[in-house]
C-alpha cells in the first residue's frame, strides 16, 4: 500500500490462557456428550447404526432452481444502487441487508445439497464414464456424504464471498 509503518506483535499472557480455558471446556463437552451417547445405547447397537451408513439424498429440480434464484435474486438486490433503488429506499439499509443474507445463505445451503445431488446423479447416467476407473467410488462417496457436508460448504462460501466483497470495497 505504500505506508511505513512500524507494528509491534505481542502475544498476551491472558489471551493464552482465555483460549486454552476455551478449548478445555469444547474439550469437556464434547467427552460428556460422548459419554452420553455410548452410556445411553449399547455397544451392539452403536455398531449397527455405523453398518447402516447413510441413506442417498433425494434431488428436487424445485429447489434448485430455487437455490439459483435465490442466489441470483439476491446478488442482484446487493449490487443495486443504494441511492437509486427502490427495494432499498422501502425496506432500509438494515433489513434490505438481512434480506440480501438470508437469500443468499438460504439459496446457497440449497445449491450445495440439491444441485450437487442433482448433478451427481446425472453423472451417474453416462455410465462409460461412471465405471470408469475410481470415478465409482468417488461419486459414491460424494452422493452420500453431501448431506453431512453442506453445511460447511455452505459457510465456507458465505464466508468466502463476505471476505472478497470487504476487501474489493477497501
Amino acid at each position: 500500500m505504500g505506508y511505513d509503518v512500524i507494528a509491534n506483535f505481542s502475544i498476551s499472557s491472558s489471551a493464552i490462557i482465555n483460549t486454552a480455558i476455551v478449548f478445555l471446556i469444547i474439550a469437556l463437552i464434547s467427552s460428556i456428550q460422548g459419554y452420553l451417547l455410548i452410556y445411553r445405547f449399547k455397544l451392539l447397537e452403536l455398531f449397527r447404526a455405523e453398518a447402516e451408513g447413510e441413506k442417498e439424498p433425494e434431488t428436487s429440480i424445485l429447489i434448485t432452481l430455487l437455490s439459483i434464484s435465490l442466489i441470483g435474486f439476491g446478488y442482484w438486490i446487493a449490487l443495486q444502487d443504494m441511492g437509486e433503488s427502490k427495494i432499498w429506499h422501502n425496506l432500509g439499509m438494515g433489513t434490505t441487508a438481512l434480506v440480501i443474507l438470508m437469500m443468499v445463505v438460504i439459496g446457497t445451503y440449497f445449491l450445495f445439497s440439491k444441485l450437487t445431488v442433482t448433478l451427481l446423479k446425472l453423472s451417474t447416467k453416462n455410465k462409460k464414464r461412471y465405471w470408469k476407473g475410481s470415478r465409482l467410488i468417488g461419486t459414491s462417496q460424494l452422493l452420500y456424504r453431501i448431506k453431512a457436508n453442506a453445511r460447511t460448504l455452505t459457510i465456507i462460501a458465505v464466508l468466502s464471498a463476505t471476505t472478497s466483497s470487504h476487501f474489493v470495497e477497501i
